[in-house]
């Protein structure tokens, strides 16, 4: 007879772990301001294979997202600032913390094989993005450096193939750097202790 796990795990463990999983996803309950500002967008570092590449504008709104969509996974209210944040709007706004959010870096490598009808092409694409949280008095409150990298081949016609892997590439990088946002903020014990100084 073979081995049944389903069968195997304990009831009781299987609840431990639901209810550790449930804690860990539990969002932070702090209302936080995040701004980006537009000399720091991905598109001043984009040192791509292609000139004039169109997808550049749709990648800095992907950038923007993922970074945006990792901070509300973590709490409970996200308000993206249209301008670099000064107290008395952090204040109005009656935010917890701002964060702000500076590209480091970005950059890659590139593989091409041709030349033929179709081709191979080949990116790995690296970036890390600085953010930097402050309190509703614009204090520092903790900084962190976070990572993301991608790789990706794709075929196509001519010089398609490199233009579609550096695309994927980069999306790849981006999605990879929110994931890294998530874990570093939510184990920041910074910021956990505001957010238990919020609730007293």
């Amino acid at each position: 007879m073979g081995f049944n796990l389903r069968l195997s795990i304990s009831p009781v463990i299987l609840a431990f772990a639901l209810a550790g999983c449930a804690d860990n996803t539990k969002p932070i309950d702090l209302r936080v301001g995040l701004f980006v500002a537009d000399e720091v967008k991905l598109s001043k570092m984009l040192h791509n294979p292609c000139k004039g590449l169109k997808e550049e504008p749709s990648l800095d709104r992907d950038l923007e997202s993922a970074i945006t969509k990792a901070l509300r996974r973590l709490f409970t209210s996200v308000h993206v600032l249209e301008s670099d944040p000064a107290q008395q709007m952090v204040e109005d706004r009656q935010l917890h913390l701002v964060a702000i959010a500076e590209v480091k870096g970005a950059g890659g490598t590139f593989g091409y094989q041709g030349p033929k009808v179709w081709n191979r092409g080949e990116s790995d694409y690296s970036m890390s993005v600085k953010l930097t949280f402050y309190t509703h008095e614009m204090k520092q409150v903790t900084s962190m450096e976070t990572s993301g990298a991608g790789s990706a081949e794709s075929i196509g016609i001519l010089s398609n193939a490199t233009n579609r892997a550096f695309v994927k590439s980069v999306k790849s990088a981006i999605r990879n750097l929110g994931d890294d946002i998530v874990h570093q903020v939510h184990v920041d014990p910074d910021i956990r202790k505001i957010s238990k100084q919020s609730r007293k």
